[in-house]
């Protein structure tokens, strides 16, 4: 069943069939008890992959079924753990059969029995078992309840019943306690079986004894309780209470109607199913209201749903339902069609017609965030059954569900990545201008005008000469929204062209050289504002190139010296954006405004890639500085012996590669993830782009120190989990290696490179799978120059969370210990490195926790295992000092039971680590993992521990409850303390931890089974 557990779904064909033949097994008088429990075990299986709901009605419920079934319960011993299944399942039944509409008293017939003793009536007997298991702590309660909701809302049973069914109910919540584990199950039951109940019962029968049961429940003060599934039931009950006391509101909406239009259509004739859609075309006038809109859209996505819209229909119905898109009719001071609009998104859901800019544009635009989302939800239908609107999964990435949720984000953020593609660009505009500067909601009339601002540089021609045409007279118009509006968006579009101009006066070579008019052209404003920097810098370019260069080809010192000043101080502007736009500003800058001033830029720009506590979280603006360097770098050239001031040298070509390599130790997070990779991506591409500069002018420059921390970063990243950051560092690691014009200098170990990555493989090898990328990685630690790098990237993924990554990382790198186990050297190089990659992570979570995971998987695949046959070696030893230095103080419960599990070998402590009960409660866990831990390893060293002493430690270990409260568990570790000799921890005021709270008796207790096991077997050094 587990292959169903996603779409379970697909078992409903199959679901009777199932049924029947398991049925089949129950009813078979000759089936022995076992079998038939089996057959219930299967049964409980099949309903926990599809749910109970769907598989409850293929039960048999006829009359003949209820005495069987009845009988069957009878038999059953409700504390049996072994048949639960059973159980739930009759239970499960039972509810069905209940619902036969037969008054059950006519089952009773006489009820003396042939012995002369009254038999109980059948109505008692549900009852009375209903009751019984609503107590018991298996899943059988949840059944039971169940029974309870069908059971007491019969007519006959309600009358005669529910009261004092009722009554029993409240008395024994009033008399559980949910401190204590017995009453804890009674309340549970309880309070399923009134949630339920309160649920399928009608309002009338239940709001009688609503009151009643809310002063019982509010009496139970559940809110107090530490049993999270206790308040989750009373917070259900209680909601369900309140609407026992609220009035039920009838929906106004016609959605029956329109349904009940679909199916007579569906039966008549061709010429007659057309005039019904002829007719419900005429609700589309405005002279109609919005409930004729609405119920018409309604009717024509049933229409549509069952295929009764005919293809020469189609011309007809989609001007309409583009109409119906965005209505909006303003009454008073607000307005309705919201319901028109959603109802349209169901049109299009319901039949494929060409409608991706009105979809994307309700999902953008509308004020109302169920239409956005009803709109979102067409689009993405329309794009998984056509596949043919334009850009359809990179639009549905940018504004799914959740996405479109926010307005702000849609009309500001949103709205520019679509429109950025020019089948949406346009209409969007249009939209803009035609439905929303005018909008009664002044929100949305300036929400629009920013847009419009935002989505200028898409478009800068057509807003120049058609849009502006078109707003300038109403802007002067009678109506006052169109009016605000209008005003609004011309200043807004003015504003975003402005760069434009800027951009295409330079390139045109207007005679303003020196004129005035210059000093008004206010670029750095735009460069200031996110969504225009990209035209920005493009203009600056233009803008530096024209007029700020004198008739000798060179720059007016005042005026470099005031535009470089000013950029490179904006480089520390509190706002990261601005920080952004002024980096690559300077990246776009010519050569001749550098010219004497490159240090002075160079030294501005990694300022902004150093990482300090006020700015931590600038990853975007580190980025940005890191391209410009590249840029820079690129404008000015390389000259060896040149000025630093002027050229790429050997004065400055240290400071520019420190920079860039500092930029591939990002590894900043906050809440949008891993920011810090597209630091790292950035600067592996700068350092690509000036390696291959400098090898191409010249390459003397580039030292062998230099080369090989660059490969041995990019390997690095081409071994780290993030499949994006590992292909790219892979790209550049391969273009790097095999670029021969000339010849990138001094890359390590070269030949072997290139047998392991030949040279036809850069293009096609795929670094985004990881069963291509990882088999070949981990060649690399075969290498000594890229073993410690390669080593600390595959520690990230091979201890990592990522199924595939982490699946064929590890594959790859127990492949490479099965090589070297026979090569004493080899392995203990690579164990060296392991020690030292782990020395230098010390307490740096994002390393050393998957660390610890990695060394887990080493230890259980048998990587050390040659150190079991070596005396005195130091491995172990450094390897346990490394991880007790690790989980010092730490309360990261990952950590803790990564480390638990590390030593499982002879020449390892055998268990070094016990929190115990001194750890506070989020760490239960760690208690109870530990304790199976000292199990096993007692098991492992039995040969030094005595039979008698053996026998009672293991049954502590095993017997007692490791979860529970402080006091019992301190009582069963002290029990532990006297058997192995071991004195008792003693709870001080103030602990200094040297290693987690508890561990000294487990420390003591390991190192004596350590050293008596080392001696029976001959290895005197490593006991003493």
């Amino acid at each position: 069943m587990d292959k169903y557990q996603e779409q379970p779904h697909l078992l409903d064909h199959h679901l009777e069939g199932m049924m029947n033949s398991l049925l089949e097994i129950v009813w078979d008088s000759a089936s022995p008890p076992p079998l038939v429990h089996l057959a219930f075990k299967f049964l409980y299986i099949i309903t926990k992959v599809r749910g109970y709901k769907r598989f409850l009605p293929l039960f048999p419920h006829e009359v003949r079924d209820l005495q069987p079934v009845l009988d069957m319960l009878a038999k059953q011993n409700p504390r049996d753990p072994e048949t639960w299944e059973t159980r739930y399942m009759l239970l499960l039944w039972l509810s069905m059969i209940c619902l036969i509409p037969f008054d059950l008293a006519r089952f009773d017939g006489n009820l003396v029995s042939l012995e002369g003793q009254a038999r109980q009536p059948t109505m008692d007997r549900i009852l009375d078992i209903a009751k019984c298991y609503l107590v018991v702590s298996d899943k059988a309660r949840d059944a039971a309840a169940v029974l309870v909701s069908k059971f007491i809302v019969r007519p006959d049973v309600k009358q005669s019943r529910m009261a004092d069914f009722l009554e029993w109910v409240l008395s024994m919540l009033s008399k559980s306690s949910s401190q204590t584990m017995e009453g804890t199950v009674i309340v549970n039951g309880m309070l399923q079986a009134l949630a339920q109940l309160f649920k399928h019962g009608k309002r009338e029968d239940c709001l009688p004894y609503a009151a009643t049961v809310l002063e019982c429940l509010d009496s139970c003060k559940l809110s107090e309780s530490n049993q999270m599934v206790l308040r989750k039931l009373g917070m259900k009950l209680v909601q369900r209470l309140g609407l026992t006391f609220v009035k039920p509101k009838v929906a106004k909406w016609r959605w029956s109607a329109a349904k009940g239009i679909g199916r007579i259509t569906g039966r008549l004739p061709k010429e007659l199913a057309d005039d019904v859609i002829g007719s419900l075309l005429d609700c589309f006038s405005f002279q109609e209201t919005d409930n004729a809109w609405h119920g018409g859209c309604l009717a024509l996505a049933e229409l549509g749903r069952r295929g009764l819209l005919l293809p020469s229909r189609i011309p007809d119905v989609v001007p309409v339902m583009l109409k119906a898109l965005t209505y909006d009719e303003k009454r008073g001071a607000c307005s309705v069609g919201s319901n028109v609009r959603d109802a349209a998104c169901y049109v299009c859901w319901a039949f494929d017609a060409s409608t991706s800019p009105a979809l994307v544009i309700a999902a953008v635009f509308d004020r109302d965030v169920n239409c956005r989302r009803a709109a979102s939800a067409a689009f993405q239908e329309n794009v998984g059954r056509q596949g043919t609107f334009p850009h359809g999964i990179d639009i549905l990435t940018a504004a799914d569900y959740f996405a479109v949720g926010n307005r702000v984000n849609c009309y500001l953020t949103i709205s520019v990545y679509i429109a950025g593609f020019p089948e949406y660009t346009q209409p969007m505009i249009d939209h803009l201008v035609n439905m929303k500067i005018n909008h009664w909601d002044s929100v949305i009339r300036e929400l629009s005008t920013k847009a419009l601002h935002n989505i200028t540089p898409q478009a800068p021609e057509y807003m120049a000469n058609v849009v502006l045409p078109r707003l300038l007279p109403l802007s002067v118009g009678s109506d006052l929204h169109t009016r605000h509006g209008a005003i609004l968006a011309c200043a807004e579009i003015t504003h975003a062209l402005f760069c434009t101009l800027i951009e295409k006066l330079s390139l045109s070579k207007m005679p303003f050289r020196g004129d005035p008019i210059i000093s008004k052209y206010e670029v750095n404003k735009c460069i200031s504002v996110p969504l225009l920097q990209e035209s920005a810098v493009t203009a600056l370019a233009a803008l530096c190139n024209e007029f700020y260069i004198n008739e000798r080809r060179e720059a007016d010192p005042a005026l470099q010296d005031e535009l470089v000043t000013q950029y490179v101080s904006e480089l520390q502007n509190s706002e990261e954006m601005i920080r952004c736009g002024f980096s690559r500003a300077l990246g776009a800058l010519p050569r001749f405004l550098l010219k004497g001033r490159l240090q002075q830029v160079l030294e501005g720009l990694k300022k902004v890639t150093i990482i300090s506590p006020e700015d931590v979280s600038f990853a975007e603006a580190r980025r940005d500085a890191l391209i410009a360097i590249a840029k820079v770098c690129q404008t000015v050239g390389v000259k060896g012996d040149g000025s630093q001031q002027e050229f790429v040298c050997r004065d400055n070509v240290d400071q520019i590669y420190a920079t860039l390599l500092t930029g591939v130790t990002d590894y900043t997070t906050d809440s949008r993830g891993d920011v810090g990779g597209w630091v790292r991506e950035a600067a592996m591409t700068s350092l690509m782009e000036v390696t291959l500069l400098l090898v191409q002018n010249e390459a003397e420059l580039i030292n062998a120190s230099i080369c090989k921390q660059i490969m041995c970063w990019l390997a690095q990243q081409s071994a780290e989990k993030i499949d994006k950051f590992r292909a790219h560092a892979g790209s550049v690691f391969l273009t790097l290696l095999h670029f021969d014009h000339p010849p990138v200098p001094h890359i390590p170990h070269r030949e072997e490179l290139e047998r392991i990555f030949p040279r036809w493989q850069k293009e096609t090898l795929n670094w985004n799978a990881a069963s291509e990328a990882f088999p070949r990685i981990t060649q690399l630690l075969g290498l000594p120059a890229y073993q410690y790098h390669v080593l600390l990237g595959l520690s990230v993924s091979v201890g990592g969370l990522t199924e595939t990554t982490l699946r064929y990382s590890a594959q790859s790198l127990f492949d490479h210990m099965k090589k070297i186990q026979s090569d004493p050297s080899a392995l203990g190089s690579f164990c060296e490195t392991l020690l030292k990659v782990f020395e230098d992570n010390l307490r740096n979570d994002r390393v050393s926790v998957p660390l610890l995971t990695m060394l887990d998987q080493m230890l259980a695949n048998g990587c050390f295992d040659m150190f079991t046959e070596q005396e005195n070696h130091p491995f172990p030893v450094k390897l346990f000092t490394l991880c007790k230095e690790e989980i010092k103080r730490s309360k990261d419960i990952r950590k803790l039971r990564s480390s638990i599990g590390k030593v499982r070998s002879i020449s390892l402590q055998p268990l070094w680590l016990w929190p115990g009960s001194l750890l506070p409660l989020p760490s239960l866990q760690i208690r109870k993992t530990t304790a199976s831990q000292v199990y096993e390893m007692l098991l492992t060293y039995s040969d030094v521990v005595e039979p008698a002493i053996m026998e009672q430690a293991t049954a502590i270990l095993s017997d007692t409850n490791w979860e529970a409260e402080l006091p019992v568990v301190r009582e069963r570790r002290n029990c532990l303390c006297d058997l192995m000799k071991v004195p008792r921890p003693q709870l001080v005021a103030k602990v200094r931890w040297e290693c987690a709270p508890g561990a000294a008796f487990f420390m003591e207790v390991s190192l004596r089974m350590l050293a008596a096991s080392c001696r029976t077997r001959g290895m005197a050094g490593a006991a003493a």
